[in-house]
């Protein structure tokens, strides 16, 4: 009887494993930025990342864009927490009969964009016109034309060949 309950019990278990559910949030302010994580687009901000995305911990590439406002180009380092350290990985991710949420929240404050006045860039430009003009010397007004090609020869018909002669010994 013992015996029976002892079995029952760890057959349940297997079949009831826990897992870890990793889920990452990310929210800006303003709301509605596009989110585009390690190349993908996810949406508009705040944005869940879809748990297929946020597999393993580590580095991120974020970038974060929204009209009227500097693009954010972020690295987020996201560390594993100590249940994901080896060897407590394998009894967190198989053996414990209970999910564990793993739920990050990344909050960003998005920059508004630099308006630049016509008159300071218009400013900025013949500046640096005039670098560029001291670096590389000016080239001559004048080019000169291009001498007139002169046309191709006229060949000769391709001469024709003989089929090859055998002399048998």
């Amino acid at each position: 009887m013992m015996r029976r309950l002892r079995l029952t019990i760890l057959l349940s278990m297997l079949v009831v494993v826990g897992c870890v559910e990793r889920r990452m949030t990310i929210v800006t302010d303003p709301p509605g930025a596009a989110v585009i994580v390690n190349g993908k687009e996810i949406g508009a901000a705040p944005v869940d990342v879809p748990s297929k995305m946020f597999t393993y911990y580590g580095d991120y590439e974020i970038t974060l864009l929204r009209d009227g406002y500097e693009p954010a180009l972020i690295r987020q380092s996201v560390p594993a927490p100590w249940y994901q350290w080896w060897p407590l990985d394998f009894v967190s991710e198989n053996l414990i009969p209970w999910h564990i949420h793993d739920r990050r929240v990344f909050t960003y404050q998005l920059q508004p964009a630099l308006v630049i006045p016509a008159e300071n860039l218009l400013e900025r430009a013949s500046l640096q016109r005039e670098r560029a003009r001291a670096i590389v010397p000016a080239m001559p007004s004048a080019i000169p034309a291009p001498e007139a090609e002169q046309p191709l020869p006229v060949l000769p018909p391709p001469a024709r060949l003989d089929p090859p002669v055998i002399e048998e010994p």
